[in-house]
């Protein structure tokens, strides 16, 4: 599903820079629900996090500012059955396609948006039904289960010492 710039599919609500977005039932107050965000995609919160529902999540959300790059982190914590292709993309600007193959397989990016406001887009497209591949009667499209999305600034600096210890 292609929804930006023609359809936002939910408002977009204010986002501070440095604000931990969980989705953990059990998760302190203080921290952001991150479900508030997402217009779809995400199932109900466990104690641990939430599994992706379908084949892809969708957000919008404004930024407190943009002065810097930004670094993006989803605490990946389950795979569903299989491993999984993930892309995400900003804007409609692919910014990270990867495949999560075990719960150590966090995402992590910088990006440079070039406004306040963001479509967030991430696909999982083998997300798969339990009850095709197992003996449920759970209908949900599991993908991988998440606790955490967070954005932060970054420097020019930092990001150049990450991206040197990639492979």
């Amino acid at each position: 599903m292609r929804f930006y710039p023609y359809i936002l599919p939910k408002p977009p609500k204010n986002y501070s820079l440095g604000t931990k977005l969980s989705f953990s039932a059990g998760d302190d107050k203080a921290i952001q629900a991150g479900g508030a965000y997402f217009a779809s995609g995400l199932s109900h919160e466990e104690n641990w996090g939430t599994w992706t529902d379908g084949n892809a999540l969708y957000a919008t959300l404004w930024l407190d500012s943009i002065d810097a790059p930004i670094a993006f982190s989803l605490n990946v914590e389950k795979v569903y059955h299989q491993s999984q292709p993930v892309t995400i993309k900003i804007n409609n600007k692919k910014v990270f396609e990867g495949v999560i193959e075990n719960a150590e397989d966090d995402i992590n990016f910088v990006f440079t948006p070039d406004k306040n406001f963001l479509c967030i887009e991430i696909e999982i497209p083998n997300s798969v039904r339990p009850s095709k591949v197992a003996s449920s009667a759970d209908k949900r499209k599991l993908g991988i289960g998440i606790s955490s999305i967070s954005l932060d600034r970054t420097t020019v600096e930092k990001t150049a010492k990450e991206a040197a210890r990639q492979p």
